[in-house]
């Protein structure tokens, strides 16, 4: 008998960046649609994130040139 080829699924962490970019484009376009920015806690109930989740996210989008933060709030650049 031939073995058969298995079909690999996509591993687990790929799956988590596949959610992470798109949680990342769906903040990033709530920040650009609020011109007058927001808050974290603003951003953690739109999208029911917790706060570790939603910082990290914005994080990242800062780290990209993305975003920017003045006091307390989150603006789109």
């Amino acid at each position: 008998a031939v073995p058969r080829e298995e079909v690999s699924e996509p591993v687990e962490e790929e799956r988590e960046a596949d959610e992470q970019s798109s949680i990342q484009d769906r903040i990033f376009a709530f920040l650009a649609d609020n011109p007058d920015g927001v808050r974290l806690v603003g951003i953690e109930r739109e999208f029911s994130l917790g706060r570790l989740v939603a910082s990290r996210v914005v994080k990242s989008l800062i780290g990209e040139g993305k975003a920017a933060k003045r006091g307390l709030l989150y603006f789109a650049r």
